[in-house]
């Protein structure tokens, strides 16, 4: 059983890789590799079913939670297109984040719910998979802001360390603000060396990983 395993991981799940790590994965799609993965692991052949004794959501579960670590289609697909996100936000100087930045409007888009039709289909793919009531907003509650400088740092819309949106703590007067998009620090005559950074919950070390995603 755990050379199936290890097959399941290395082979069939690392087959479609390229594409889990740039678009998401359709339903059918994610189905289908399922499917391939269950008859693989339990030693089905074509013409001859053999019993399930375990259900795939225990077989999927971590080793340390008492499963067998095969991944997760779906999840594992969701993790990889979080990376590219929280690599957007953590890397913003990167060429190819300043052309998506550019192009897209970058950190307030990405905070969109729904994707609009001039989008392409790997930004849909972020917003649809990592955004949203659809996705219980899971990416956001997972992120939160060092505050270094605070240019960057919205000061009424985004999430710092240990504290809530301050528009969502103080919607009266998060309304009646004239100034709903600025920085901390805009109109402010304050300089400080060290840069605002993300930070990420999943792992004590703050950085994103597929791992903890």
């Amino acid at each position: 059983m755990a050379g199936r395993v290890c097959l399941v991981n290395s082979v069939l799940t690392a087959l479609p890789l390229y594409y889990i790590s740039f678009f998401r994965v359709p339903r059918s799609v994610s189905r289908e590799i399922t499917s391939i993965q269950r008859k693989f692991l339990w030693g089905c052949s074509d013409g001859q079913r053999k019993i399930s004794w375990i259900s795939w959501d225990k077989v999927t579960l971590p080793k340390a939670q008492g499963g067998l670590g095969v991944k997760n289609v779906t999840l594992f697909n969701t993790a990889m297109l979080a990376k590219w996100r929280w690599t957007l936000f953590h890397l913003p100087s990167s060429i190819w984040s300043q052309v998506l930045l550019s192009k897209y409007g970058g950190g307030s888009n990405l905070w969109a719910q729904n994707p609009s039709n001039k989008e392409s289909i790997w930004w849909s793919d972020l917003l649809i998979v990592c955004g949203g009531d659809e996705e219980g907003n899971w990416f956001d509650k997972m992120i939160e802001w060092r505050v270094g400088g605070g240019s960057r740092v919205r000061f009424w819309l985004d999430k710092r360390a240990g504290t809530k949106r301050l528009a969502i703590a103080y919607p009266r007067l998060f309304i009646n603000s004239t100034h709903q998009h600025s920085s901390i620090v805009e109109g402010i005559n304050f300089h400080r060396a060290v840069q605002d950074s993300w930070r990420w919950l999943g792992d004590s070390s703050g950085e994103f990983s597929v791992r903890s995603a």
